[in-house]
């Protein structure tokens, strides 16, 4: 797995210093989704409907996955997530309040890494649409929602973002 882990996460910058908040190992899907907000009017009779392609796009992404307990991943991983919890035992419960705790208590816009996509841009001049990865805005939790299987060692998670540039 070497480094697998690290190809997607979230992190947080807090005065100059960047703190990770999760690990989405194992990531079963990610799911980008950019709607036109575009001006469309329906005409009576036979006459078809007007559309005006305004370029306006909502931009949200919601990523779905398992938190699993640190005994279940591969040694770098393990490493990486005790590190961050400065203990050795993290259960999927914990890692899921870890991101439950930053989204109400610290808030703002947040880095996403998914594979060579990564949603850290602050400035419209930093946004690269590319070929080979994209840098789109930074994102801001929208949803968060947990699936807590009591008789699993497990939490899967559905986080749904809003990418966009800050203030």
């Amino acid at each position: 797995m070497t480094g697998e882990y690290n190809l997607n996460r979230l992190t947080k910058t807090i005065s100059g210093t960047t703190y990770t908040v999760a690990y989405f190992c194992p990531l079963s899907e990610v799911n980008p989704v950019m709607k036109n907000d575009l001006f469309a009017a329906d005409r009576t009779g036979d006459k078809q409907t007007l559309a005006k392609d305004k370029r306006l796009y909502h931009h949200e992404v919601v990523v779905q996955g398992e938190f699993v307990h640190s005994s279940q991943m591969a040694a770098d991983h393990k490493a990486a997530v005790q590190s961050v919890f400065s203990r050795a035992t993290v259960t999927p419960l914990n890692q899921m309040r870890r991101v439950i705790d930053y989204a109400r208590s610290i808030g703002g816009q947040y880095n996403l890494y998914l594979g060579d996509d990564q949603y850290t841009a602050t400035t419209a001049a930093s946004v690269n649409y590319g070929p080979d990865g994209c840098t789109y805005p930074q994102v801001v939790f929208d949803e968060i929602r947990p699936i807590i299987d009591v008789n699993s060692n497990k939490v899967t998670y559905t986080l749904k973002f809003i990418s966009a540039l800050p203030e």
